[in-house]
């Protein structure tokens, strides 16, 4: 990791992220843009590094947090009082635009880490995100396997 200079790397990966705004993307699609541009070798100690040097700036308020899905807590939702989720509720309503249809997309995705960018990007048209996360084949032939 000679010769990176982690400063101009922190400020090309918040201007990665910032050019997602208002959506969120992982470390790791942080990386693999950063690696593409040349700007950092794709390397397991370069990503840890990248992961170090990110986690201090947003310790220091100059980068923001980006989807972590390891770590993410699923809290109920929940209101101040009633008249706080009816006006929530009404800027949430929408119906089920797959209803009388013989046929209804759905987009799909291998990794968890995408469901979050693509429900934001599909939440307007009412397309469901199904992820299908990777699992080893089954071998029918056990002794081949």
């Amino acid at each position: 990791m000679n010769g990176i200079w982690w400063p101009l790397v922190v400020e090309r990966a918040r201007q990665i992220v910032d050019g997602y705004a208002p959506l969120k993307v992982t470390l790791r699609q942080v990386m693999y843009r950063l690696a593409a541009e040349g700007v950092l070798p794709h390397t397991p100690p370069t990503y840890r590094r990248l992961s170090s040097q990110l986690a201090q700036a947003r310790r220091e308020g100059r980068f923001p947090d980006p989807i972590d899905t390891i770590r993410e807590v699923h809290v109920p939702p929940a209101w101040p009082d009633a008249g706080a989720f009816v006006t929530e509720m009404s800027t949430r309503f929408s119906l089920d635009r797959t209803t009388g249809q013989k046929q209804a997309p759905y987009v799909a995705a291998e990794k968890d880490t995408l469901r979050q960018q693509l429900t934001g990007w599909l939440a307007f048209a009412g397309i469901p995100v199904l992820v299908v996360r990777r699992t080893r084949p089954r071998c029918i032939d056990h002794e081949r396997c």
